[in-house]
Protein backbone atom coordinates (compact mmCIF):
# COMPACT_ATOMS: atom_id res chain seq x y z
CA UNK A 1 0.00 0.00 0.00
CA UNK A 2 2.98 2.55 1.23
CA UNK A 3 4.46 1.90 -2.76
CA UNK A 4 1.24 2.60 -4.06
CA UNK A 5 0.79 5.40 -2.07
CA UNK A 6 4.36 6.65 -3.39
CA UNK A 7 3.56 6.01 -6.74
CA UNK A 8 0.43 8.20 -7.05
CA UNK A 9 2.22 11.13 -4.74
CA UNK A 10 5.49 10.77 -7.76
CA UNK A 11 2.64 10.85 -10.89
CA UNK A 12 0.75 13.91 -9.31
CA UNK A 13 4.04 16.08 -8.98
CA UNK A 14 5.32 14.61 -12.39
CA UNK A 15 1.97 15.69 -14.19
CA UNK A 16 2.28 19.11 -11.90
CA UNK A 17 5.75 19.86 -13.30
CA UNK A 18 4.95 18.48 -17.12
CA UNK A 19 1.96 21.30 -16.80
CA UNK A 20 4.29 23.87 -15.93
CA UNK A 21 6.67 23.14 -18.54
CA UNK A 22 4.31 22.82 -21.28
CA UNK A 23 3.05 26.44 -20.20
CA UNK A 24 6.45 27.97 -20.04
CA UNK A 25 7.20 26.81 -23.87
CA UNK A 26 3.00 28.01 -24.77
CA UNK A 27 4.68 30.97 -23.28
CA UNK A 28 8.03 31.33 -25.00
CA UNK A 29 6.08 30.21 -28.18
CA UNK A 30 3.81 32.75 -27.64
CA UNK A 31 6.50 35.77 -27.15
CA UNK A 32 8.59 34.39 -30.34
CA UNK A 33 5.38 34.96 -32.57
CA UNK A 34 4.71 38.10 -31.13
CA UNK A 35 8.44 39.47 -31.96
CA UNK A 36 8.23 38.01 -35.65
CA UNK A 37 5.37 39.99 -36.06
CA UNK A 38 6.34 43.49 -34.18
CA UNK A 39 7.74 46.06 -36.17
CA UNK A 40 11.18 46.44 -34.19
CA UNK A 41 13.63 43.86 -34.18
CA UNK A 42 13.34 41.99 -31.06
CA UNK A 43 15.74 39.44 -29.43
CA UNK A 44 13.33 36.88 -29.48
CA UNK A 45 13.20 37.17 -33.34
CA UNK A 46 16.90 37.65 -33.87
CA UNK A 47 17.67 34.73 -31.76
CA UNK A 48 14.70 32.42 -33.36
CA UNK A 49 16.17 33.25 -37.24
CA UNK A 50 19.63 32.57 -35.82
CA UNK A 51 18.28 29.06 -34.79
CA UNK A 52 16.97 28.79 -38.16
CA UNK A 53 20.27 29.93 -39.95
CA UNK A 54 22.99 27.83 -38.11
CA UNK A 55 21.03 24.96 -36.70
CA UNK A 56 22.20 22.95 -33.93
CA UNK A 57 26.11 22.25 -34.59
CA UNK A 58 27.07 25.87 -34.41
CA UNK A 59 29.00 27.07 -31.84
CA UNK A 60 27.07 30.25 -29.92
CA UNK A 61 29.34 32.46 -27.68
CA UNK A 62 26.98 34.76 -25.94
CA UNK A 63 27.65 37.80 -23.96
CA UNK A 64 24.30 38.83 -22.68
CA UNK A 65 21.54 39.11 -25.44
CA UNK A 66 20.87 35.76 -26.93
CA UNK A 67 17.55 34.20 -26.11
CA UNK A 68 18.12 30.43 -25.15
CA UNK A 69 14.35 30.10 -25.45
CA UNK A 70 14.16 30.52 -29.36
CA UNK A 71 17.51 29.04 -29.95
CA UNK A 72 17.91 25.72 -28.01
CA UNK A 73 21.76 24.51 -27.98
CA UNK A 74 21.23 21.04 -26.65
CA UNK A 75 25.35 19.74 -27.69
CA UNK A 76 27.84 19.47 -25.58
CA UNK A 77 30.07 22.38 -26.73
CA UNK A 78 27.63 24.39 -28.47
CA UNK A 79 27.02 27.14 -26.22
CA UNK A 80 29.75 29.00 -24.20
CA UNK A 81 28.11 32.19 -21.98
CA UNK A 82 29.26 34.47 -18.99
CA UNK A 83 29.86 33.01 -15.89
CA UNK A 84 28.64 34.89 -12.69
CA UNK A 85 32.63 36.09 -12.27
CA UNK A 86 32.71 37.54 -15.83
CA UNK A 87 32.91 40.74 -16.82
CA UNK A 88 32.17 43.08 -20.13
CA UNK A 89 34.52 42.40 -23.16
CA UNK A 90 35.16 38.73 -22.93
CA UNK A 91 32.55 37.41 -25.96
CA UNK A 92 34.40 38.51 -28.88
CA UNK A 93 37.80 37.29 -27.96
CA UNK A 94 36.23 34.16 -26.43
CA UNK A 95 34.94 33.56 -29.98
CA UNK A 96 38.14 33.90 -31.91
CA UNK A 97 39.89 31.54 -29.39
CA UNK A 98 37.58 29.35 -29.64
CA UNK A 99 37.35 29.29 -33.51
CA UNK A 100 41.33 28.87 -33.47
CA UNK A 101 40.92 25.80 -31.68
CA UNK A 102 38.22 24.38 -34.03
CA UNK A 103 38.24 25.78 -37.48
CA UNK A 104 36.27 23.82 -39.12
CA UNK A 105 33.32 24.59 -37.02
CA UNK A 106 31.18 27.53 -37.65
CA UNK A 107 31.70 29.65 -34.35
CA UNK A 108 28.92 32.67 -33.88
CA UNK A 109 29.40 36.26 -31.57
CA UNK A 110 26.24 36.98 -30.08
CA UNK A 111 26.95 40.35 -28.42
CA UNK A 112 25.17 43.16 -26.77
CA UNK A 113 26.23 46.61 -28.22
CA UNK A 114 27.81 47.61 -25.07
CA UNK A 115 29.73 44.43 -24.57
CA UNK A 116 31.08 44.85 -28.31
CA UNK A 117 32.43 48.29 -27.31
CA UNK A 118 34.12 46.45 -24.12
CA UNK A 119 35.57 44.07 -26.56
CA UNK A 120 38.14 46.61 -28.25
CA UNK A 121 36.56 45.16 -31.60
CA UNK A 122 38.97 47.07 -33.42
CA UNK A 123 41.61 44.87 -32.34
CA UNK A 124 39.60 41.49 -32.86
CA UNK A 125 38.47 42.36 -36.47
CA UNK A 126 42.16 42.45 -37.05
CA UNK A 127 43.22 39.76 -35.33
CA UNK A 128 40.41 37.67 -37.16
CA UNK A 129 41.68 38.99 -40.61
CA UNK A 130 45.86 38.27 -39.64
CA UNK A 131 44.63 34.49 -38.23
CA UNK A 132 42.42 34.11 -40.57
CA UNK A 133 39.39 33.15 -38.06
CA UNK A 134 36.00 34.10 -40.31
CA UNK A 135 33.16 33.86 -37.33
CA UNK A 136 30.45 35.56 -37.36
CA UNK A 137 29.28 38.10 -35.80
CA UNK A 138 25.72 39.47 -34.43
CA UNK A 139 25.39 42.55 -32.46
CA UNK A 140 22.10 43.46 -30.69
CA UNK A 141 22.24 47.36 -31.16
CA UNK A 142 19.85 48.82 -28.54
CA UNK A 143 21.43 52.31 -27.91
CA UNK A 144 21.50 50.86 -24.33
CA UNK A 145 23.84 49.33 -21.57
CA UNK A 146 20.61 47.00 -20.66
CA UNK A 147 22.89 45.49 -17.47
CA UNK A 148 23.05 49.25 -15.98
CA UNK A 149 19.16 50.10 -16.42
CA UNK A 150 17.92 47.01 -15.71
CA UNK A 151 19.84 47.26 -12.38
CA UNK A 152 19.00 50.67 -11.64
CA UNK A 153 14.85 50.22 -12.71
CA UNK A 154 15.02 47.13 -10.19
CA UNK A 155 16.42 49.43 -7.54
CA UNK A 156 15.11 52.89 -8.11
CA UNK A 157 12.18 52.22 -9.83
CA UNK A 158 10.06 54.92 -8.51
CA UNK A 159 13.09 57.44 -8.71
CA UNK A 160 14.30 60.33 -11.27
CA UNK A 161 16.15 58.17 -13.18
CA UNK A 162 13.17 56.19 -14.02
CA UNK A 163 11.37 59.33 -15.93
CA UNK A 164 14.07 59.19 -18.23
CA UNK A 165 14.29 55.18 -19.44
CA UNK A 166 17.04 54.48 -16.61
CA UNK A 167 19.37 56.12 -19.23
CA UNK A 168 21.81 57.84 -16.77
CA UNK A 169 25.41 55.71 -17.37
CA UNK A 170 23.57 53.27 -19.59
CA UNK A 171 22.51 55.35 -22.70
CA UNK A 172 24.94 54.67 -25.79
CA UNK A 173 23.34 56.43 -28.36
CA UNK A 174 24.66 57.94 -30.84
CA UNK A 175 25.34 54.15 -32.13
CA UNK A 176 28.36 53.68 -34.35
CA UNK A 177 28.17 52.52 -37.57
CA UNK A 178 29.48 48.95 -36.02
CA UNK A 179 29.24 46.98 -39.49
CA UNK A 180 32.28 49.62 -40.81
CA UNK A 181 34.15 48.63 -38.05
CA UNK A 182 34.13 44.91 -39.56
CA UNK A 183 34.83 46.33 -43.11
CA UNK A 184 37.90 48.26 -41.91
CA UNK A 185 39.36 44.84 -41.58
CA UNK A 186 38.43 43.39 -44.69
CA UNK A 187 35.37 41.75 -43.34
CA UNK A 188 31.70 41.58 -44.54
CA UNK A 189 29.36 44.68 -42.55
CA UNK A 190 25.72 44.95 -42.85
CA UNK A 191 22.65 47.18 -40.77
CA UNK A 192 19.65 45.65 -40.27
CA UNK A 193 16.62 47.64 -38.67
CA UNK A 194 13.88 45.66 -40.55
CA UNK A 195 12.36 42.45 -39.15
CA UNK A 196 11.47 41.13 -42.02
CA UNK A 197 15.07 41.28 -43.83
CA UNK A 198 17.09 39.51 -40.91
CA UNK A 199 16.61 36.02 -41.98
CA UNK A 200 18.20 37.19 -45.77
CA UNK A 201 20.61 39.15 -44.04
CA UNK A 202 21.98 36.03 -42.17
CA UNK A 203 22.04 34.50 -45.15
CA UNK A 204 24.24 36.67 -46.60
CA UNK A 205 26.66 36.62 -43.66
CA UNK A 206 27.14 33.51 -43.34
CA UNK A 207 27.64 33.30 -47.27
CA UNK A 208 30.69 35.26 -46.75
CA UNK A 209 31.68 33.53 -43.40
CA UNK A 210 31.68 29.75 -44.91
CA UNK A 211 32.24 30.78 -48.84
CA UNK A 212 33.80 33.53 -48.41
CA UNK A 213 36.35 32.95 -45.63
CA UNK A 214 36.02 36.57 -44.26
CA UNK A 215 33.96 37.57 -40.91
CA UNK A 216 30.91 39.23 -41.15
CA UNK A 217 28.93 41.17 -38.85
CA UNK A 218 25.50 42.12 -38.73
CA UNK A 219 24.66 45.35 -36.96
CA UNK A 220 21.07 44.52 -35.62
CA UNK A 221 19.24 47.40 -34.53
CA UNK A 222 16.93 45.92 -31.96
CA UNK A 223 14.34 47.10 -29.04
CA UNK A 224 14.78 45.34 -26.04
Amino acid sequence: ATGGLRGAALETRRQRIAGQRNAMRSHWRALGDAAAKADLIQPEWISRCLLDAVGSHAIIVNEYPLRLEHCARELAGTFFGLSPAGGLGWGLGAALGIKLNAPDRLVVATLGDGAYLFDNPSACHWVSAAQKLPILVLVFNNQMYAAVRNSTAAMYGGGVSAANRCGLLADLSPAPAFEKIAQASGGYGERVDDPAQLPAALGRALFEVQHGKRQALLNIVCRY
